[in-house]
């Protein structure tokens, strides 16, 4: 954002795509605390991320890896889900897009792991759009949280 720009609107789409994943693109401006939620989807809607991607100033998405404790089956189907996400970003973003791995992310904002982080989750996000959001999963949480985050960690930063 430049300067001359302080209150102009930003679109960022945090992505958070794991096996029941969800996409988040919220509304963000300077100096205001919260956002708008403009749409939220399942990570398995490419269409409609290829569509949101290419509106998006920023794309945000979550760093993956198998665990220890992930079958093989389980760590496949993760990283074909990744890839199908990746390849609509490499194919469909004119925009930055970012990897933000979960301790990172989490960390920033004070989460740990868990039901209790999932729920902590929930009342960010709820916070973030500005009371109740109408998410209906802690996955959609988290990509709405992966978007704040970019927006406050890479566009904020950048001014």
């Amino acid at each position: 954002m430049r300067a001359d720009e302080p209150n102009r609107e930003r679109l960022v789409l945090g992505i958070d795509p794991g096996a029941s994943g969800a996409a988040a693109m919220i509304c963000v401006r300077s100096g205001r605390d919260t956002a708008t939620l403009q749409r939220v989807v399942g990570a398995e809607a490419l269409l409609v991320i290829g569509a949101l991607v290419q509106q998006a100033n920023l794309v945000v998405i979550e760093g993956q890896q198998a665990s220890p404790n992930m079958g093989r089956g389980s760590a496949y189907q993760l990283g074909v889900g990744v890839g199908r996400i990746e390849g609509v970003l490499t194919l469909r973003a004119t925009c930055p897009v970012v990897s933000a791995r979960p301790a990172a992310w989490r960390w920033s904002f004070g989460l740990g792991g868990g039901k209790e982080g999932k729920a902590n989750s929930m009342a960010m996000a709820d916070a973030v759009l500005g009371g109740y959001s109408g998410l209906k999963s802690h996955d959609e949480a988290d990509a709405v949280l992966l978007a704040w985050w970019g927006w406050k960690n890479v566009l904020e930063a950048r001014q």
